[in-house]
């Protein structure tokens, strides 16, 4: 029997250290995925603000215009807003592929 406790202590710790392994994995495979999604939130955000800035960039325009009293630059800057809102509204050609 006292030949056999050392062997037995090998095979505890064994198992003691694959299980510190699966935990230390899996821990790594949730913090990849955390910094995905926080990734994802981050492009998103990015996104979310090119279009305000754009959006604010032609309200200046229209605002500037308006100030000038120029109908004639009026109209031609509302048919920039609205075509800027047909281009954001359209699907790109390279989205439609399967």
């Amino acid at each position: 029997m006292l030949n056999r406790i050392p062997i037995v202590l090998a095979r505890i710790n064994e198992d003691i250290s694959i299980g510190q392994y699966e935990e230390r994995i899996r821990n790594l495979v949730r913090d990849v995925e955390f910094a995905y999604w926080d990734l994802s939130a981050a492009y998103f955000n990015v996104e979310t603000a090119r279009a305000a800035v754009d959006s604010t960039a032609i309200a200046r325009k229209i605002a500037n215009a308006k100030r000038s009293t120029s109908l004639v630059e009026l109209h031609a800057i509302k048919g920039t807003l609205l075509e800027y809102n047909n281009i954001q509204l359209e699907p790109s050609p390279s989205s439609s592929r399967p």
